[in-house]
């Protein structure tokens, strides 16, 4: 991964890359962690249906969870965007 540095200065963030094998359980461990500091969490999955079963899965292991796609009309993604900032929901 090479590490570029913006005409703004601003540093592109770290990247770590990990094996795919127990990812989810990676995530979890990732997103507790980040959930008992207080904070939230932006994942990003490639398709709509991942992104949905996802969100499912981390609802149903006690993430609240929520997911947005370019399906979801702009006025519903800005309301599920100050739910996240909020603390309504832990991750989108």
């Amino acid at each position: 991964v090479e590490l570029l540095t913006r005409p703004t200065g601003i540093l592109d963030p770290s990247v770590l890359v990990r094996p795919t094998f127990g990812q989810m359980d990676d995530l979890l461990s990732e997103l507790y962690g980040r959930i008992r500091a207080g904070h939230r969490a932006l994942v990003v999955a490639l398709t709509r249906v991942s992104a949905e079963k996802l969100s499912n899965f981390l609802n149903n292991r006690g993430v609240r969870a929520i997911w947005m796609h370019c399906d979801v009309k702009p006025i519903q993604r800005l309301r599920i965007l100050a739910a996240l900032r909020r603390g309504v929901f832990d991750v989108v």
